[in-house]
């Protein structure tokens, strides 16, 4: 099957190399430039247009540690040579230990690393195409009550699949593309989730620590 993602955060770059290692012919768009053959020390200078949290570290939890584990062992082998942190929280719990204690492993790194790590093992895939620098405009389909999606189209012409798989994020303007293609308003459910991101910033020439939060 041939299948086309769109945004290439952690998760257009999870689902194209799970896809990919699944013997599907994947296409991967990204508006940003993050497609090279680096070491993980450059991927830590460059940023992530309209990701303010980019740089903020993030943690997998245990379970995502567990499916990191089983289903990407290189791409986590690759974040521990690189620093990621891993904390044994198993390790602290009083008494005798249980089966399945040894799953409880935290890790941490930056979001930075986490992208560069499945970038690498993303550019390894031969039945991968992966094309940054490419803006996507709207979708290509037959115009219906319920629209069969045909591709994407881009600043650099078309691209078609046999499935779109939309990873741009809560921002997506894939809602307004599929209602352009006759398809009736999708009805968004939301929820707080709690989350809060703090963050310092050089004010006034001073170096003073400020705190922004910012609630998905």
């Amino acid at each position: 099957m041939r299948i086309v993602i769109m945004g290439a955060g952690m998760a257009g770059l999870s689902a194209a190399l799970a896809l990919a290692r699944a013997g599907h012919e994947v296409t991967l768009l990204e508006r940003d430039s993050i497609f090279q053959q680096t070491g993980w020390e450059a991927a830590l200078q460059g940023g992530r247009e309209g990701i303010p949290h980019f740089y903020q570290p993030h943690v997998f939890w245990p379970r995502g540690v567990l499916l990191l584990k089983r289903n990407f062992p290189d791409v986590y082998q690759a974040l521990l040579d690189a620093g990621a942190c891993e904390l044994h929280l198993y390790r602290k719990i009083r008494g005798d230990s249980q089966p399945g204690d040894e799953e409880l492993v935290y890790l941490g790194a930056r979001r930075p690393l986490i992208e560069w790590a499945l970038v690498q093992a993303l550019l390894k895939e031969s039945n991968t195409q992966v094309c940054g620098g490419v803006r996507i405009v709207g979708l290509l389909g037959q115009r219906a009550t319920l629209p069969q999606v045909s591709g994407v189209s881009t600043d650099q012409g078309d691209v078609v699949g046999d499935l779109v798989v939309d990873a741009l994020g809560r921002t997506s303007p894939s809602p307004s593309w599929l209602e352009a293609l006759g398809a009736a308003t999708p009805q968004i459910e939301s929820s707080p989730c709690g989350l809060i991101y703090y963050g310092r910033s050089l004010l006034s020439g001073e170096n003073l620590p400020t705190s922004a939060q910012i609630h998905d």
